[in-house]
């Protein structure tokens, strides 16, 4: 059994030695560790290579993009790339519990019908994080469940929207090579597998902490942005989901998956909700927000408090 772990980097300079160390001090060591850089201007390439050679990891290995590929694409790729039997996601600024990869890989061994596993987190908040943002992680880390269950991740109406970071994922290599033609661009990488972990009901989750969840202004899931591009972001990003949804009802057209009717009905009317999001996002009005909410079930419940705001005139 092999184990890889795969790090996509881009100006992470100031984080990224101590995930390195978090990686480095691991109870089960990895196989092989690639890491992808995509075109970083700072010194994270060099922090990198320092580490790899003052550590003497002849199994760790650094590439440089030729160019800019964007996050979720440089991950993706280098996803590809890894041999290992499972396959761990490692972002550039978390900080991994030692024995993370042990726990993990042991639930992988023991329960073949996973094909996703994540983990729990402590979220590591800067203050520097928007105020929607800070409680957001603060209830979301409250009402996490701590009980070292391995508990499958049911299909239900919010199913489309990622709600666990993929750092905290653990892939099994042959469910990445059954479904990696499938994806696209305008997807996550950690969404893309959430979505046909889910679909398929091989998503599973370890409630227990591996590591803790650094979040600062910059980072890719932070709520803060200008005003002037909130709204627009805001309808980029449904428009996104949209096509999503709709990749997904063709994949089950020609799939037999659990609950298959069910599954199909959940993603119809998440586009309608989509679909009204954006109407709504393009010309605020009480009747426009009112089709949002007849659907808002099908939404995670930050996009519609976003929602609530923006129809406040306050987003």
């Amino acid at each position: 059994m092999k184990i890889s772990c795969v790090i996509a980097t881009y100006n992470g300079e100031k984080y990224i030695a101590e995930q390195l160390e978090s990686l480095f001090y691991q109870t089960r060591q990895f196989d092989e560790v690639l890491i992808f850089d995509d075109c970083s201007t700072d010194l994270t390439v060099k922090i990198v290579k320092q580490f790899i050679r003052e550590k003497h990891l002849n199994n760790w290995f650094v590439s440089v993009n030729e160019i800019n590929k964007g996050f979720s694409k440089n991950f993706f790729e280098g996803l590809q790339k890894a041999t290992g039997d499972f396959i761990f996601l490692c972002d550039q600024d978390d900080i991994w519990y030692k024995d993370k990869v042990q726990r993990m890989t042991d639930i992988m061994l023991d329960q073949p019908q996973i094909n996703i596993l994540s983990g729990g987190y402590k979220p590591l908040v800067s203050k520097s994080m928007d105020s929607l943002s800070k409680i957001y992680y603060f209830f979301n880390n409250k009402f996490s469940k701590k009980d070292k269950k391995v508990v499958l991740q049911r299909f239900k109406k919010n199913s489309v929207y990622t709600t666990r970071p993929g750092w905290t994922y653990c892939i099994r290599k042959e469910f990445l090579d059954s479904c990696k033609n499938l994806y696209h661009n305008y997807s996550s990488h950690d969404g893309f597998f959430w979505r046909y972990g889910m679909i398929n009901d091989s998503f599973y989750n370890f409630n227990c902490e591996t590591g803790q969840f650094r979040r600062t202004s910059n980072s890719a899931s932070s709520f803060s942005n200008s005003k002037e591009n909130k709204v627009r972001r805001e309808i980029e990003l449904s428009k996104n989901y949209r096509q999503i949804c709709l990749d997904m009802l063709k994949y089950l057209s020609t799939t037999d998956v659990p609950r298959k009717r069910y599954k199909q009905k959940i993603y119809i009317k998440t586009i309608k909700y989509l679909e009204a999001r954006i109407i709504f996002l393009e010309n605020r009005s009480m009747k426009n927000f009112i089709k949002v909410s007849i659907f808002s079930g099908y939404t995670r419940k930050v996009w519609y408090a976003k929602d609530c705001l923006n129809m406040l005139g306050k987003l």
